[in-house]
């Protein structure tokens, strides 16, 4: 943990308490930014879980074009069969 250098002017007007009392608003100021910052790993499994959720959507949008290929592909068929028996 770094050390914090207060001003010696600072000090005087603080006071030894006040000073100890600024120091540790100070650092549990900084163990509250640290705690709220990603890291590298919490950004690598966040790219890992997007990732995962777009190749399930690619593989559902596949799903869907090739059962819509075979409906349409069907219905033609099935069109051209029922105008060559008329």
């Amino acid at each position: 943990m770094p050390v914090i250098d207060i001003p010696s002017e600072l000090r005087e007007r603080l006071g030894e308490k006040g000073t100890k009392a600024f120091i540790e608003v100070l650092e549990k100021f900084e163990h509250e930014i640290k705690d709220s910052l990603a890291t590298k790993a919490d950004l690598k499994e966040l790219e890992l879980k997007l990732t995962e959720q777009i190749d399930k959507a690619k593989i559902e949008l596949i799903k869907w074009v090739a059962g819509m290929l075979f409906v349409f592909s069907t219905l033609i068929v099935g069109g051209i069969i029922g105008m060559l028996k008329l």
